[in-house]
């Protein structure tokens, strides 16, 4: 199979996604202010980059399982 992509256009999925990465970047952010910072921020943003460009996701599913989505 193939992962086809495609624009959200519904109003209500897009609230949700809009409102899931919201929550997801502030909460990591909040978390590693309360921790004291002490990771490089140039190395969060590119994590967090990774992370919002799906490198982490493609990673963690098996190459035999990907070809069905």
């Amino acid at each position: 199979g193939m992962l086809v992509e495609r624009a959200v256009t519904d109003s209500w999925e897009r609230q949700v996604v809009a409102s899931f990465y919201a929550h997801a970047l502030s909460g990591t952010i909040v978390e590693w202010a309360r921790a004291g910072m002490p990771q490089d921020p140039e190395q969060a943003v590119e994590i967090i980059r990774r992370l919002f460009h799906g490198e982490y996701f493609w990673k963690s599913i098996p190459a035999s399982d990907a070809d069905s989505l």
